[in-house]
Order: structure tokens, then sequence, then C-alpha cells
């Protein structure tokens, strides 16, 4: 019998009930769907939240990087310790490289990683040695206290007349030396070609071949001397484990979520939480496993 054959004291129920069935089906995916809408819409703002909270610490992390050198190089302890540093490089009179990476870096008895522990060089005749025993150990205090990779001070003719950590790089000429092409030249020049008060040039994270080809990001301000004439660079070698230390919050991020810097190569700036520790994705990890069109949108927001 179907439904057309039956009379309407027994159509009527079975019409209720299967409007009953419609209704309870229809409220049901209707309900399936606005609540995994309102998961997805829940899921998008928990992103919105992580990215907008990184973002704001990543921000206020390189704001106060910014302050670092701007203070620093404005500094009279900054500004006297340059002054003091060109006097003892011009007292050596010729071939600066060779005479202090050999006290520094050769005979230094520390290991190579660990060569920024010597005060100075035991020959206390030699002027940059009495120099260098004055003020190195407050740049290696505020290296450490900060978290910097290295500290340079530079000329006006591009000699690295001071490092904290001695690597190649220290005592070369940015101009003509061997590492004239590396971003430590670049930023160099940056300050060089806008010098003036309160300026800070900033470069990209790129492997550095001083410190064994790691990344390395580099910030830099103009110092000038104590009647305001120009006079060399303050630069620092940014830290990535405070960056990295800021991406790789999990607050909010689930067992399988996480946070990270990209650049515009695709490339990732920051190192994967799940990445083994002592490995690195910086400049080695394409965000194309993880790349979606919400990446893509983030991206578009910094």
């Amino acid at each position: 019998m179907n439904i057309l054959q039956m009379k309407i004291a027994t159509k009527l129920p079975v019409v209720i009930v299967t409007l009953a069935f419609i209704a309870a089906a229809v409220t049901g995916v209707l309900g399936f769907v606005r609540s995994e809408s309102a998961l997805e819409a829940s899921a998008f703002d928990k992103i919105d939240a992580a990215h907008d909270g990184r973002i704001s610490e990543l921000t206020n992390y390189l704001d106060s990087v910014k302050g670092d050198v701007v203070v620093i190089a404005e500094n009279h302890m900054g500004i006297d310790a340059l002054e003091q540093i060109e006097e003892a490089w011009r007292d050596l009179v010729s071939n600066q490289a060779d005479k202090l990476q050999k006290m520094y870096i050769e005979d230094n008895p520390n290991a190579a990683g660990e060569k920024h522990l010597l005060n100075a060089a035991t020959d206390q005749t030699v002027m940059y040695n009495r120099v260098h025993a004055k003020y190195h150990p407050w740049f290696r205090d505020l290296l450490n206290a900060r978290g910097y990779y290295d500290i340079f001070l530079i000329d006006d003719d591009g000699n690295v007349v001071y490092s904290v950590y001695k690597e190649a790089d220290f005592a070369t000429n940015l101009v003509n030396g061997p590492w004239k092409d590396s971003d430590l030249a670049k930023v160099w020049r940056m300050v060089q070609d806008n010098f003036k008060k309160d300026y800070v040039a900033f470069t990209d994270f790129a492997p550095y071949a001083p410190s064994n080809s790691a990344p390395a990001s580099f910030i830099a301000s103009p110092i000038f001397d104590h009647e305001g004439a120009t006079h060399g660079t303050l630069i620092f070698q940014m830290p990535v484990d405070r960056i990295n230390g800021i991406m790789q919050q999990a607050t909010g991020m689930g067992e399988t979520g996480e946070t990270y810097l990209v650049g515009n190569d695709h490339l990732m700036r920051s190192t994967s939480r799940f990445t083994d520790k002592g490995d690195t994705d910086i400049l080695k990890t394409k965000a194309s496993r993880v790349w979606t069109q919400l990446v893509h949108n983030l991206m578009a927001k910094i």
C-alpha cells in the first residue's frame, strides 16, 4: 500500500512522522554545518591570535634591539671605546689584521667559539691590548646579557677595529678585505650612506662565512664623536636563539600547531619547534610543506 491509497486518518500520522524525520534530519545537518563552521571559526580565531601575538612579541623584541644599538652608539661608553680603540689601532702602524689576528685568534689559548673569554693579549706594552682590557669585559657582558651573537666597532675606513667573538672578520677591512661582499659590509655601507642621528640599518638573514656560514642578520647605527662629527659604526650580529624562542612558543597551538617566520623566498627565518635540537630550518626549509593560502594571507598582513 502506498500513501495515496491510505485513508486520511492513516495518512495524517504518517505525514506528520515523515515531516518530523525530515525536520530532524534538516536540523541535524544544519546543526552539524553550524558546529563545523563554529569550530572552523574558532580555529581561525586561534590562528589569528597566535599570529598577532607572535608579531607583537617579535616587534617588541626588535624594537628593544633597535633601542640598544642606538643608545650604545650614542652613549659615552660606545663613543669613548671607539675613539680609544681607533687610536690603539693606529698605534700598531701597519699590518693590523695580521698582528691582531695572531694575538687574539692564533695565540689565543681559548678554543674556537671561546676566543671572547680572553680579556687581552699578554703583551701590555702594546697599546691595543691595554685598551682592549678596558672595554672588552663591558662589551662581552652586554653581549651575554642581551643574547647577541657578536658586537662590532667599525671605523670610517671600514676597519673592523673590534669584535667580541674574534672570528675571521676581526681586524679585516670591509672595503677591500675578504668580507667586502658580506652582509656585515653591506650593513656598514648602509650606515655610511645614511649617516644621521638615530638611523638604524638592518639586513635579512643570510649565510655568513666567518660564522661557519651560519644564518646571520645584522643591525647597525652610526657613532658620532663628542663634538658631533661622524666617527664610526656600531653593529650587532643578531641572535637566532632569541627569535626562535619567540616563534616556538606552544601556548594555544595544541600538539601540532606552530608559528614560524617566512621570507619572501618562502624559506623559513625561524626554526620549527618540531625540528630536532641542534638542527635549523633557517634558510634551509621551504614553507611549501605547510604553505597554504592562509599562510600567504597572513604574510600579506605583515
